[in-house]
């Protein structure tokens, strides 16, 4: 504000500040914080992927213009499996820092930093840049797999952070802070921790084929269908699966019998390639599978197709190719369903492949396929194998058979 005049040695009265007109008071600082949408779902990443996103942060700048020229990124391990800093993983090739679609630098993996230096991003007072951390993965036998991995931002010291105000002044600690617009803001490492991904040499990608909404009266009748696609670069070995059915309208009696009321003998099958049943890999009436589901039974039941119904060892040697997709075929014996209904009745059924994806907050979500693979140089992991898809619920067709 500007007085003109002579000093009388008396308060003055001073220029009105105008509606609209912008006042600026305190030092420029910056507040980071982690972006969440629909980018932001953790996932699995494989072997040899370029452009992966591994990390999404929002700068914003209060109370004057700021200018990023420095920023340290740090892997973590996410809580629930080991904690601390991963500095010895294999996992990245070259790693770049990106403002929208422009790539501001590149940077390399080194005992678990990631330092961008060479740039200038310039950040508008009362505005934010979002900064998007991209980078390829390794091959398999070097990736750190079976690894939950999330990036964080190091600290918000001069060290591994520069931020400029306008007048070039560096921002410290205080001015730099984690969910909070502040110039008196504690140090802080670690901070700003991103979207969790795990990494795996192998892994399914599992889709639901329709089968209609008519459920076949039928000793084979077709209860579910679905793909396994491996997205990963290596083999990938089916191992078992448990799958969860529900049912209603059965009319069996109160003894739950093959031949009272019920759906028993499940089998899982490989589509013959013209959408038909082709080879019998698993289950069936004298396996682990022939579960009577009637009245009285759980609903919804569950059937498992492993070891213990496998047929000739086609189970255990039920492989994927990289890149490859096989269908598989869950059928039932529905041929006595019909057993005590009354007209105009119907009986209802459903089938899916349970699990949950992603990152829990305490460890990766699991489901109900698992599989096996063999990374190069390494040693094909332990049963029950792992189970991490990006793909569950697996949900089949909701069929009806009236009466």
């Amino acid at each position: 504000m500007r007085y003109n005049g002579k000093d009388s040695g008396t308060a003055g009265t001073g220029v009105p500040v105008a509606t609209g007109q912008q006042v600026t008071v305190g030092a420029g600082n910056v507040n980071i914080t982690v972006v969440s949408d629909a980018t932001t779902i953790s996932k699995i990443y494989g072997p040899s992927q370029t452009g992966l996103q591994l990390g999404k942060w929002k700068f914003a700048a209060a109370n004057d213009d700021v200018t990023l020229n420095k920023l340290t990124l740090e892997t973590v391990r996410q809580a629930g499996v080991g904690g601390g800093v991963q500095d010895a993983l294999g996992t990245f090739g070259t790693l770049s820092l990106y403002d929208g679609a422009t790539k501001l630098a590149d940077a390399s993996y080194v005992a678990g930093d990631v330092v961008f230096t060479g740039f200038s991003s310039s950040i508008s007072m009362d505005s934010y840049k979002v900064y998007t951390l991209k980078g390829n993965s390794n091959g398999s036998g070097v990736i750190s797999n079976n690894t939950t991995t999330a990036f964080v931002v190091k600290s918000d010291s001069n060290t591994d952070m520069e931020a400029r105000s306008a007048a070039g002044a560096l921002l410290g600690t205080a001015d730099i802070n984690f969910n909070s617009a502040s110039n008196a803001g504690a140090a802080e490492s670690r901070l700003a921790t991103s979207t969790a991904y795990i990494f795996h040499d192998a892994y399914p990608t599992v889709a639901a084929v329709s089968l209609g909404s008519s459920l076949a009266l039928d000793t084979k009748a077709q209860i579910l269908k679905f793909t396994l696609t491996n997205s990963g670069t290596r083999d990938l070995r089916f191992g078992s699966t448990t799958i969860s059915i529900s049912v209603s309208g059965l009319q069996s009696s109160g003894v739950v019998t093959a031949a009272s009321g019920t759906i028993h003998d499940f089998r899982l099958y490989e589509d013959n390639g013209a959408g038909a049943l082709g080879t019998w890999i698993a289950g069936g009436a004298s396996g682990s599978a022939d579960v009577a589901i009637g009245t009285t039974t759980a609903n919804p039941a569950t059937i498992s197709f492993q070891s213990g119904n496998d047929q000739g060892a086609l189970l255990t040697n039920f492989v994927v190719s990289p890149g490859a997709t096989r269908t598989l075929i869950v059928t039932a014996d529905t041929s006595n369903m019909g057993s005590a209904k009354t007209a105009g009745t119907s009986v209802t059924l459903s089938a899916k492949i349970s699990g949950t994806t992603g990152w829990s907050g305490t460890a990766w979500n699991t489901g109900n396929l698992f599989y096996f693979y063999t990374p190069v140089g390494g040693s094909e992991n332990a049963a029950p194998g792992f189970t991490a898809s990006d793909s569950y619920d697996v949900q089949g067709s909701t069929m009806s058979r009236s009466f």
